[in-house]
């Protein structure tokens, strides 16, 4: 286990901080442009990306051992090109099938959801298994 510098640790207490923020402001922007189907539309799909994200770290952890805050980096680039990826093809598909803007937050949301939440749960684990415990040993 190596020792996790400050700016390290800054950016695992931030990432979370970033993306709860960002999660209240797609609500906050539902909310303005669909109005009362905001849970609907909007919060079902975050909830649905917290469970796909927490299934998907909890097999992740299982068989890939994070030992170094490098390792964090490189699974927080494949989330993060993987989820461009997606929010792309999202985004062709709308303007092939011509489909609604309402599913389009939607599906946009579930998307930002998962992504900010594997990397959320991520953080949070990293820091109590190296960072809180690197601090009682010393």
């Amino acid at each position: 286990m190596k020792h996790i510098s400050a700016f390290q640790t800054a950016e695992l207490v931030l990432i979370p901080i970033t993306f709860i923020f960002s999660q209240i402001l797609i609500i906050i922007f539902g909310l303005s442009i669909i109005g009362a189907n905001t849970w609907t539309l909007m919060g079902i799909p975050i909830g649905i990306g917290g469970v796909i994200a927490s299934i998907a770290l909890i097999v992740v952890n299982i068989n890939v051992e994070i030992n170094e805050f490098r390792q964090l980096e490189v699974m927080f680039r494949i989330v993060t090109i993987m989820g461009g990826v997606i929010f792309i093809l999202i985004l062709g598909l709308q303007i092939i099938f011509q489909t609604t803007g309402i599913l389009i937050f939607s599906l946009l949301s579930l998307v930002i959801s998962i992504i900010g939440d594997m990397m959320t749960i991520q953080c949070i684990y990293f820091l109590q298994k190296f960072v809180i415990k690197q601090d009682r040993s010393e």
